[in-house]
Formats: structure tokens, sequence, C-alpha cells
């Protein structure tokens, strides 16, 4: 049953609130949710350091490769066969491995942006929520500090709880498409890059068109194909969130106490978690690199939509 609050906060689940208070600042700042936050760290960093082992082998074989072509020739067919191998187990094993963190990462993401921003679970789309022990468990391994999880959400001071989880789900939509246009134009240039380096190569050693494909293509194909799965990856993401972005701002920008926003925000959410369940991550380096200038974007956008529709309630 819906329930109508002051100042706007119309939403599911609704309970009574202060409402001089910033419902999501307080809420996001208690001890339960940084401790689904610090979870869900532990496990996106967990999935990025296999994808970092499985992309360090995956360039490790070619370049294995070059120096078996130099000193030991004879083992061209071996090593295409061990590439083969790798292949498969990357693909089938590792990945589906990667997948299943980078989930359960999401699912404990959810549970923490459902319980700030009082959305109903959608057991449908996310499935259970993750134990309480689990979280525990997870929270041992933690080794975040506490400051880097507070104010999660920066620059929500709207009396609007509806606005409030808005610019929240803004800042979301901004973050994953920003970061993930610039990973996807480093990894064009990276792949780019090593085409020409092969084609180089293979002109320098002056090799022939069958040992070129089995000492160097073969063991150089994963990684190519890896490349090419994650730029596409990253710009179908992108673009599909872009997509979304506008009308997300467009209910910012004309936002009214009286508009009954649960059917969308409910809706923005499913976009979002179901986004976070691509396992094709944006690496922690480029995240904490950008971080800062992501996060005073996000609070002083989010300040300003604030402050615009606190003036037109006075």
């Amino acid at each position: 049953m819906k329930q109508h609050t002051p100042n706007g906060r119309r939403y599911l689940g609704a309970t009574s609130l202060n409402t001089d208070e910033i419902y999501i600042n307080i809420k996001q700042n208690k001890p339960e949710s940084l401790r689904l936050l610090a979870a869900m760290r532990v496990l996106y960093s967990e999935a990025k350091f296999l994808r970092s082992m499985r992309v360090m082998v995956t360039v490790m074989l070619p370049i294995i490769s070059l120096l078996c072509l130099k000193y030991f020739p004879g083992f061209k067919e071996e090593l295409a066969f061990i590439a083969g191998i790798w292949l498969i187990v990357n693909r089938v094993f590792l990945v589906e491995k990667e997948k299943r963190l980078v989930k359960e990462a999401a699912t404990i993401q959810e549970n923490f942006d459902t319980n700030v921003f009082q959305l109903p679970w959608n057991t449908l789309l996310v499935g259970e929520k993750i134990s309480l022990e689990r979280i525990l468990d997870l929270n041992g391994k933690s080794q975040e500090k506490e400051e880097k999880l507070i104010d999660w959400y920066p620059g929500l001071t709207s009396t609007h709880h509806i606005l409030n989880v808005l610019l929240a789900q803004k800042t979301n939509l901004h973050w994953d498409i920003e970061q993930r246009k610039i990973y996807k134009n480093i990894l064009q240039w990276v792949l780019i890059i090593y085409v020409v380096i092969v084609i180089a190569i293979g002109f320098l050693l002056n090799l022939p068109t069958q040992t070129m494909i089995i000492s160097f293509l073969v063991p150089s194909l994963p990684l190519i194909l890896h490349l090419i799965e994650i730029i596409n990856s990253h710009k179908q993401r992108y673009e599909s969130l872009a997509r979304v972005f506008p009308k997300v701002t467009s209910d910012i920008e004309n936002y009214s106490s009286f508009n009954d926003l649960d059917y969308d925000i409910r809706s923005y959410q499913d976009i979002v978690f179901l986004k976070r369940c691509d396992a094709n991550m944006v690496p922690d380096k480029l995240y904490w690199l950008k971080r800062n200038v992501f996060e005073k974007i996000s609070k002083e956008s989010n300040q300003n939509h604030s402050k615009n529709q606190n003036t037109s309630d006075s």
C-alpha cells in the first residue's frame, strides 16, 4: 500500500520520518549501511582481482610464444594447444566465477540502495537478499576505511525524499556512464597499439604466414577477443544508460510533490541493478583516479537541484 508523507515523500513501505531530517543522509551512514557497502566492496575487489589474473595470463601467452619462437621453435604446436586450453578454462570456468562475485556484490548494493531509498525489494529480478552471516563474514575481510564509505550519495539537501532518491539514482547513472566512456577509449587504444605491434613483429622477424598464425596470432587470440568483448560491452552499457539519463534528469527538473513517481524510481533502480550485474567492470585505479572529480560534480549538481526545489517550495 502506498503511503503519502509530507514534503513530497510518497513511496512504498514508508515509515514516519522527521521532516527536518534528510533521510538518505542519515540512513546511508548508519553502521548497518556501512556494513553493506564494505561487504560489496570486498566482492567487487575479489572479482576485479580474478579479472586481473585472467588478463595477466592472457597477455603473457603471446610474450611466452615470442620467446619460444626464438629459443624453442619446436615448442610452437604445444604452445598453441596450451593457448586453446586456456581459452576454454578462462571463458567457461573463471569468467563464470567472476560473474557470480559481481552478481552477489550487486545484490548487496541493491540491499543498501533499497534501504536508504525506502524502495520495495524486487525478488523476481534480484532474488533473495544476501544473508547477514555472509555480510558479516565479508566485513571480516574488509580493509576499507570507513571515511571512504560515509556519504555515499553526496549533496542531497532537498526536503523531498523522492527528489533525493532521483538525485542519487542520477548520480549512479552519471558515474557509470562517464567511467565507462573513459575506460572504453583507453581499451580501444590498447587494442590498436597491440595489433600494430603484432603486425610489426611479423615484418621484423620476417615470419612465414603459417608460423605467424601458430606462434603468435593463436596465443594472442584470447587477448584480442577479450579486448573486443570488453570494449563492446562498455560501449553498449553506457549507451543504454545514456538513454535513461535524460528521463531521470527530466523527472528531477520537473519534479513536483503532486506527481506519483513511485513506479519510475523503482524502474530506474531495476535498470541500475541490471547494469551492476555486468561483469565487465572499471578498474579500481581508474575509479579512484576520477572519484574526487565525479564526486565534486555530483555534489554540486545535487545541491543545485535541491536548492532550486527548496526555493520553489518557499
